[in-house]
């Protein structure tokens, strides 16, 4: 089997993947590149991103005090301060 078949078969996978076990594939994958190959992966996807609104809203969301207060909120027994953050 050709390479590019092979790359195509792991595409293939991975867009049948939900978002968290494509996440887990990423990191794996991630940890053996060298750092040549991790560079080049961060200035691509610094490109990528740097004009992503939805991205920098979600940033924003998260960062914002208020939120975090919300979710770790001490009156609130268990998670349940995360339910908020999971409702669509």
């Amino acid at each position: 089997m050709m390479f590019r078949d092979q790359v195509g078969v792991l595409a293939s996978w991975f867009k049948g993947w939900n978002e968290c076990e494509q996440t887990v594939a990423l990191v794996s994958l991630l940890k053996r590149v060298s750092r040549t190959q991790a560079r080049f992966l961060q200035v691509c996807l610094e490109h990528s991103l740097a004009e992503c609104t939805e991205l920098l809203v979600l940033e924003g969301e998260a960062n914002n005090p208020g939120m975090r207060r919300g979710v770790n909120a001490p009156t609130e027994p268990g998670r349940a301060g995360c339910r908020h953050l999971l409702k669509p």
